[in-house]
């Protein structure tokens, strides 16, 4: 019998959640969907307790530090500290959307972590992980590597305990030559190029003029780009994955 399947959006920006969303795939928040995140997050998520992940990170945001050395061993008896190490996106845990004076978003923002954290450990459901960004769109490039992204989250997923996983990492490139008059006519489906490299993430060519920010023909670009990567499976009946893949399950 096949296994449920659930797509989550592991950021950094909304831009996976949004297309999840036009795809029809997306049937709830879980956690990281709307928020400015980076690897250090998933990573506090998973090595902490929920409270305590709320409570230092999504709550209150910050920027997290770390001792540079130990300060006993130098002669000076002091250490510095630095920015903690972060593979891609934000070095602080936001989301823009709420209000984070209000008791009702932290109801909400413990609710939405609960159940990614409760997703995370059935080992009875495919999480199918999404992330994506932009590459040549200001202050929305983030996923810089995607090959060594997604070396390091499968380890990190698997040495926490996560099992039946699949990770897509989409970039996307506008192309300022488009046409803005032809805008009007795209009705269905934009123009796509999508192509597969050796670690299975893509990289897809949206033929958009970035000029243009109406939100309908985000809506139809995003809908047009997630049927494209998800259409083997968009009736969720199958598994069937064209991104990256780890199962326990032979």
């Amino acid at each position: 019998m096949t296994k449920p399947v659930t797509y989550i959006s592991l950021g950094p920006t909304c831009l996976p959640s949004e297309i999840l969303k036009a795809t029809g795939l997306r049937r709830c928040t879980y956690g990281f969907d709307w928020f400015r995140s980076g690897y250090i997050h998933l990573s506090f998520l998973l090595e902490n307790p929920l409270d305590q992940f709320l409570l230092q990170h999504v709550n209150s945001p910050n920027i997290p530090l770390e001792q540079i050395c130990d300060p006993t061993i130098l002669p000076s008896k002091t250490s510095e500290v630095r920015h903690m190490s972060n593979m891609y996106g934000f070095p602080y845990l936001y989301n823009p959307h709420r209000n984070l004076q209000l008791s009702s978003t932290r109801d909400y923002f413990y609710r939405c972590f609960y159940r990614l954290r409760t997703i995370l450990f059935d080992d009875n459901i495919y999480k199918l992980f999404f992330l994506a960004d932009y590459v040549n769109k200001p202050y929305s490039t983030y996923l810089h590597s995607p090959p060594e992204i997604f070396d390091a989250l499968t380890e990190l997923l698997r040495a926490n305990g996560v099992q039946n996983f699949k990770i897509t990492i989409l970039r996307l490139l506008l192309d300022p030559l488009v046409d803005e008059s032809h805008i009007s006519s795209y009705t269905h489906a934009l123009p796509i190029d999508l192509l597969l490299d050796t670690h299975n993430t893509y990289a897809a060519t949206c033929r958009i003029n970035p000029l243009n920010d109406h939100p309908l023909l985000r809506a139809i670009t995003y809908k047009s780009i997630g049927r494209q990567i998800f259409s083997d499976h968009l009736d969720m009946s199958i598994i069937a994955w064209r991104g990256c893949n780890y199962s326990s399950v032979s």
